[in-house]
């Protein structure tokens, strides 16, 4: 088939970094900003397995897709890196806007963050993964190997006796006059180089549940999910449409989904090995 291709148009990059020469390159703390006027991917012919989706998106069972069209313009990124008492930590901001083939989406934006990575561990880990052993792994002897892997393992670990974070703060599209977000945050509380220890069997289940914490929340609206479940065919608009009330219903009288008005609402949230959705307990403790 044809090949895709990919063009990016008018490309600005700003930043003011602070290097030190006893940190590796991306250990660059400080701030930057990207512009950039357009950027087009243009896949080559495909044949989505998907069949439970509105055709003109994405064409029901095998019928093949002459390409994927997917434009960004006015992307506009910032993000800026502190270095505080050996921990890393990171704000970053998307702005655009999109069109896959038909669908123009006015606006996305995205907010995200880490905090409390601790650089001296995670150069460890980033040393490992582009170590020679590990970029040449068919190549490598076993024991060299295994041993990568292993300071990988222990350096993984003992990152989350730092108490990392990270978060999706914000994620918000306007799509056809309406509006949709969600948000996440995942980290880890309380890890103790006890609960590393090998006798502790490091990184237990007990452990990660119970000292590890989730938030967040999402809010769409249902014509969206109408826009991608419901096919344009007149002939079978009425069984999708049917179809989709029925998923809905299921999911709000099982209390995962909370409808209001056309929103389609849910929250959760993990904690001490709990995790509950719309504050309703969802399956057995974590850990236990």
């Amino acid at each position: 088939g044809s090949a895709g291709k990919i063009n990016i148009e008018a490309l600005r990059m700003r930043g003011e970094t602070a290097f030190d020469q006893s940190n590796p390159l991306w250990f660059t703390v400080g701030h930057s900003s990207t512009e950039l006027k357009s950027f087009v991917l243009i896949s080559p012919a495909i044949k989505p397995m998907l069949g439970s989706v509105r055709s003109d998106i994405v064409p029901r069972r095998n019928t093949p897709i002459d390409s994927v069209n997917i434009a960004f313009s006015n992307i506009n990124t910032e993000s800026k890196t502190s270095l505080e008492n050996g921990l890393l930590n990171n704000a970053s901001h998307l702005q655009t806007q999109a069109k896959v083939n038909e669908t123009h989406i006015q606006r996305v934006q995205l907010k995200t963050s880490f905090k409390r990575f601790h650089a001296a561990t995670y150069t460890q880990i980033l040393e490992a993964v582009f170590s020679p052993e590990m970029l040449c792994a068919s190549a490598s002897a076993p024991e060299a190997l295994a041993r990568q892997r292993q300071t990988m393992t222990a350096a993984l670990a003992l990152l989350l006796t730092h108490n990392p974070e990270f978060s999706i703060d914000a994620l918000e599209l306007d799509m056809d006059g309406l509006s949709g977000k969600m948000a996440y945050t995942f980290g880890f509380e309380g890890i103790t180089p006890d609960d590393l220890k090998p006798s502790a069997e490091a990184l237990s289940n007990t452990a990660l549940a119970h000292k590890s914490y989730a938030n967040g929340h999402i809010e769409i609206p249902t014509a969206w999910l109408e826009k991608i479940m419901v096919d344009k065919d007149p002939t079978r608009q009425a069984q999708d449409k049917a179809m989709l009330e029925a998923m809905l219903t299921q999911a709000i009288d099982e209390g995962y989904v909370k409808r209001e008005g056309k929103l389609l609402r849910s929250q959760f949230n993990m904690k001490h090995g709990v995790f509950k959705v719309n504050d309703k307990a969802i399956g057995p403790s974590l850990g236990l």
